[in-house]
């Protein structure tokens, strides 16, 4: 990319603020349409983008927005219809990438026309559809909270709780011996993400980001986690589109699926929709109905409904009620404060999955890969470095990385290494470091060279 590339996004609802925010961030040129005056006023006041008042399908629009120079158009309304329409017109207007939010399950559905190929459109976004990948995806790795890879597998990074019976809960960080190659990245205490160092305390709960050589992640997760048994029983509570891909995908999978939802109409189309579910009238905020449904007896809780409140008291009342694990879906940005205080194994945000899987899709300048952590407060990269950059040619122990980030691997002729204070970063050289988002910021212009 440019310096300074355009975006365009209509829908200026939770997801399109939330990537305004990040793309703001990021030094881009953000237009936002909608026809909500007093969302694009929110916006306008708080962002340093420009704002536009009117329907986001209108090709006059979107011509005045600039969608011909438009390097991402995003169409993030809460009609399917609009963002589909929307993305069509923008490609064929010029902009180079389209994106569109789509929740209905016919717009992924291909056995009929595949509407992405057929629109020109280069991606298809259904959130409940990510969300439910995300949950799985805990569901096979019931001890870890996220994983990503970098370097082409040879980087790992893995999170992780740190479990009471650890032998290094209580401990400094420096008194704790880790496998060769691996490092501690990031500690969150109750919300609050930090890059440790030697002087940091572990303590039970906290939750740990390492990243290493991949073939000693696994042994070094195993250093602060004890390992749980492989998950068989899944209750969710919420039969939405969320609840729905997720109960069909694990049916096929072969665990024990039990659904609650509220809604006897949607109960009776889930009953018909699921071969081997067992669907559940119910309220999953009723201690008592919790107690007659024998919720104790599952391995995992998964709180997919619309209500943000509905989903923290049902899975405090799963905690209360025995349950090993608990997922929770949360919109509100300002509850994920409360996750780790209540005891939440994981908390899932559809505004902070697309927001990750969309930044992905942007080649920002140098940097190949970008993965945010911590709802976005935490970034990883992986860029190359650039001949004439301050941070070639120099022992780490003597650059001036900002604080707040830490480079955790470097990539020379194919060889990754964790690095120490005496290695150097050479020009073509791939470097992965992570950081708070400020830090990162500063670090990447350290690497920009002539």
């Amino acid at each position: 990319m440019t310096d300074r590339d355009k975006i365009v996004i209509i829908g200026a609802g939770t997801v399109g603020r939330y990537l305004s925010e990040l793309l703001e961030e990021e030094k881009q040129e953000v237009v936002v349409i909608d026809m909500n005056k007093d969302a694009l006023e929110k916006i306008g006041d708080s962002l340093d983008v420009q704002t536009l008042l009117g329907n986001g399908a209108d090709p006059s629009i979107l011509k005045t927005a600039g969608v011909a120079e438009a390097h991402l158009f995003l169409a993030l309304t809460s009609s399917d219809e609009v963002n589909l329409l929307a993305s069509f017109t923008a490609k064929q207007m010029g902009a180079v990438t389209c994106v569109a939010r789509a929740r209905s399950p016919w717009c992924l559905d291909n056995s009929v026309m595949n509407l992405r190929d057929r629109l020109g459109i280069d991606l298809i976004m259904n959130p409940e559809h990510l969300m439910a990948l995300e949950i799985i995806h805990f569901l096979d790795h019931p001890d870890t909270l996220a994983v990503h890879r970098f370097a082409h597998g040879k980087i790992q990074l893995r999170t992780f709780i740190v479990d009471a019976k650890s032998k290094f809960a209580g401990k400094k960080l420096k008194e704790c011996p880790l496998p060769e190659g691996v490092i501690v990245a990031v500690r969150s205490h109750d919300g609050e993400a930090i890059i440790p160092n030697g002087e940091t305390e572990l303590r039970a709960g906290d939750k740990l980001t390492v990243m290493g050589l991949s073939e000693h992640i696994a042994e070094t997760q195993k250093l602060f986690h004890a390992a749980t048994e492989k998950v068989r029983n899944v209750t969710i509570a919420g039969g939405g589109n969320t609840g729905l891909f997720l109960a069909e995908t694990l049916e096929k999978r072969h665990f024990d699926v039990k659904l609650m939802e509220l809604d006897k109409d949607r109960c009776q189309y889930l009953s018909e929709r699921l071969d081997h579910t067992q669907v559940v009238f119910g309220d999953a905020t009723d201690i008592g109905i919790m107690k007659e449904e024998r919720i104790s007896a599952s391995d995992v809780f998964v709180a997919v409904t619309g209500d943000d409140e509905n989903n923290l008291m049902s899975c405090l009342l799963a905690k209360e009620l025995g349950v090993p694990q608990t997922v929770v879906n949360i919109t509100r940005p300002d509850y994920a404060s409360l996750v780790q205080k209540f005891g939440i194994d994981l908390a899932l945000s559809p505004r902070h999955v697309m927001g990750e899987r969309i930044l992905t899709l942007i080649s920002w300048g140098r940097i190949q890969a970008l993965t945010l952590l911590e709802d976005g407060k935490i970034e990883v990269i992986e860029l190359v470095a650039q001949y004439g950059s301050s941070m070639i040619g120099k022992p780490l122990s003597r650059l001036s990385i900002p604080d707040g980030a830490l480079i955790t691997a470097i990539v020379h002729l194919g060889e990754t290494i964790v690095p120490r204070g005496h290695h150097q970063i050479l020009p073509g050289d791939t470097v992965i470091a992570v950081g708070l988002r400020e830090a990162i910021d500063r670090l990447e212009e350290k690497f920009r060279g002539d």
